[in-house]
């Protein structure tokens, strides 16, 4: 029986030393364009020749392919710090101050929005505001 491999990162093991999981899928069914394989008792369809995938033909590749996948989770978790951060800054130079609020702006349905207007490019900033 042949095997597909997808790795993970391992939340539920006991060994603090063990921090992926390389896991042999066994391939329960082939196509010109696709394999099946079987994962945790669920019948997995992958593409045998798409940029990402599911599974990969070997450990080579699986590697590779979760080393994209954790860039790209970075990348998101980055952007979202990010923006986090901006938030933050914003509530914090209201609180002080610093920005100074329009009151009411009127939306539809009744809800009213107040705008807030700052004196620079949240940008410009240093983090922390403090």
């Amino acid at each position: 029986m042949t095997h597909w491999y997808r790795v993970y990162e391992s939340h539920w093991n006991e060994d603090p030393e063990q921090k992926l999981v390389v896991a042999g899928l066994p391939v329960v069914g082939e196509t010109e364009k696709t394999v099946v394989v079987n994962y945790f008792g669920q019948r997995k369809r992958v593409l045998k020749d798409a940029r990402k995938r599911f599974a990969y033909p070997t450990i080579e590749l699986a590697i590779e392919g979760y080393i994209a996948r954790k860039a790209r989770h970075i990348r998101i978790l980055e952007h979202q710090i990010m923006r986090a951060k901006e938030g933050h800054d914003a509530a914090v130079m209201l609180q002080q101050g610093i920005a100074t609020v329009e009151l009411p702006v009127p939306v539809s349905q009744g809800a009213t929005f107040s705008r807030v207007r700052f004196p620079a490019p949240l940008g410009l900033l240093q983090w922390p505001l403090s």
